[in-house]
């Protein structure tokens, strides 16, 4: 089981995760039909503190209500932060961004996957305990129902309960603290960091493709080309039918990368053959480690990238 999670005790808690079981999905279509048709929100999160939901004699609890969270699907999160980098419709079409705007991502995805992000609470996957993909609480979409009589369906409905250190972060980031619970990441408790960045890598690489900046303006031109060339074959006006598809895309690509590979290689000869007549003592061994400390030098890369 995942360390954020544990066995349900036998009241309601604060961070216990709810099924959308058809007795929650019957009162929220009553107050709130979004979330009740919502295919997306299939789980919700108890935000409601554990001492107020602890019964007592009377068998009630001290809250009237018990508040809930939205749980919805960790990748639909991660599109709509891709959204906001994206600079085009042809950006989101073809899945790609600038390489930029990775490092952005990237401190975005370490924060959330720690629970730093505020106005999210991460939720690894677990197959143990039924949760095939990961998935994020959107603590801001929040709804209430009726401790009484709907306390007995949110037992019902449980899935799985939450170690009490992520309680207590859970508890921060609704309250919107000024202090951090410090709460176990995924460096060093679980993994290194070359594992950590392995898996952060991992998803950002499924989300899409990343581009070097100076490729993007050549990426347009292209499209822009090919809409010109087809229209002037068939004689017809602009049509969606003459948008660059993704083969198009990987080609040009493929076409750039290739052209900066050959330009490297001239640059780096070129630079061996004027050391060379400057210093007749330059030796072959020299010659290699320069050529492979060249080669492998993203400064390097960059400017002849930019030429």
């Amino acid at each position: 089981m995942h360390f954020t999670y544990r066995k349900p005790g036998k009241d309601l808690e604060q961070g216990d995760i709810l099924a959308k079981m058809p007795e929650i999905q019957k009162q929220l279509g009553e107050f709130h039909p979004h979330y009740a048709k919502s295919e997306d929100c299939c789980y919700f999160i108890v935000l409601t503190q554990t001492c107020d939901l602890v019964r007592r004699e009377t068998n009630a609890c001290k809250a009237m209500y018990i508040s809930l969270a939205a749980v919805l699907p960790f990748s639909l999160l991660m599109e709509q932060q891709l959204s906001v980098i994206q600079r085009s419709d042809r950006e989101k079409r073809l899945r790609y961004a600038s390489e930029e705007h990775k490092d952005r991502m990237h401190d975005f995805l370490e924060r959330l996957l720690n629970n730093n992000e505020p106005g999210h609470f991460y939720l690894h996957e677990d197959h143990t305990i039924g949760f095939e993909k990961s998935m994020v609480a959107y603590l801001s979409l929040s709804v209430a129902v009726k401790a009484d009589p709907y306390y007995s369906i949110c037992l019902d409905a449980r899935v799985i309960g939450m170690m009490e250190i992520f309680q207590a972060k859970l508890g921060w980031l609704v309250g919107n603290l000024y202090s951090r619970v410090g709460t176990p990441d995924w460096v060093p408790d679980t993994v290194n960091q070359a594992g950590f960045e392995s898996m952060i890598g991992a998803h950002l690489d499924q989300l899409c493709s990343w581009f070097p900046k100076r490729y993007l303006d050549k990426i347009s031109k292209e499209e822009k080309r090919l809409k010109q060339s087809k229209k002037e074959e068939e004689k017809q006006s602009e049509d969606a039918s003459y948008l660059m598809t993704i083969d198009d895309l990987q080609s040009l690509v493929q076409y750039l990368e290739t052209q900066e590979k050959q330009r490297k290689e001239q640059i780096i000869s070129r630079i061996q053959e004027k050391v060379t007549e400057l210093d007749s003592q330059f030796t072959k061994s020299f010659g290699r480690k320069l050529t492979i400390e060249l080669r492998n030098d993203p400064v390097f890369s960059q400017l002849v990238g930019k030429g």
